[in-house]
């Protein structure tokens, strides 16, 4: 729906039969202003969607997540990973030597397997959102090395808050609208019974 609002501003240009488009250009939306006083290219959209496609709007509500998710990299969670990794051997280490308690290895019997499992587990869902980050810069046609996934989590969330703010401004401006109506047409009642008490006046003079 962006993608058709922006190669029909850019139709004739070489920009106006795009395929497909920049995540940063979500936050260029807003920055497109109507002839309508506080109306920009976000409202069009969020107006585009209550019409034809309102399922979406609750979809929006659906990604509150990403604002968690867009606070930790994929480099701070392997660094977390090699530290428990890290750890995980070193007690394992501890427990072989001989000058080691009993009781603290019989302790740890059983919590460094499931620990060491759980760790493994944690590696490959490393590996499986490793692979995911490249499949979305494939997707969105975004440079693999330079592309962060937290980044274009925190670039969605910022645009799904944007779009729920036009989806309030749009209500707010109709309300306006429609209260504005009816002050018109209130004032065009009153003056139409006026024009008309007038004439009756007349009459009766005569």
């Amino acid at each position: 729906m962006v993608l058709v609002a922006g190669n029909f501003l850019n139709s004739g240009g070489y920009a106006g039969n795009a395929a497909g488009m920049k995540i940063s250009s979500l936050h260029k939306l807003t920055d497109i202003r109507s002839n309508k006083p506080g109306v920009n290219l976000l409202h069009y959209v969020a107006q585009q969607a209550e019409q034809t496609q309102p399922e979406l709007l609750s979809v929006v509500d659906d990604l509150s997540v990403l604002e968690e998710a867009s606070k930790t990299s994929i480099e701070v969670l392997n660094g977390d990973m090699t530290k428990l990794d890290s750890q995980i051997k070193k007690i394992t280490k501890q427990m072989e030597a001989p000058n080691t308690e009993k009781d603290v290895v019989a302790q740890m019997e059983e919590f460094l397997p499931y620990a060491s499992k759980e760790l493994e587990c944690l590696k490959n869902a490393m590996e499986d959102l490793t692979k995911l980050q490249a499949d979305l810069a494939e997707f969105f046609c975004e440079d693999t090395k330079s592309f962060k996934l937290e980044e274009c989590f925190k670039a969605f969330y910022q645009f799904i808050n944007n779009f729920k703010k036009a989806v309030g401004d749009n209500d707010k401006r109709r309300e306006q609208e429609r209260s504005a109506e009816q002050r018109r047409q209130q004032r065009e009642n009153e003056q139409a019974k006026r024009r008309s008490g007038s004439f009756q006046g007349i009459s009766k003079e005569e």
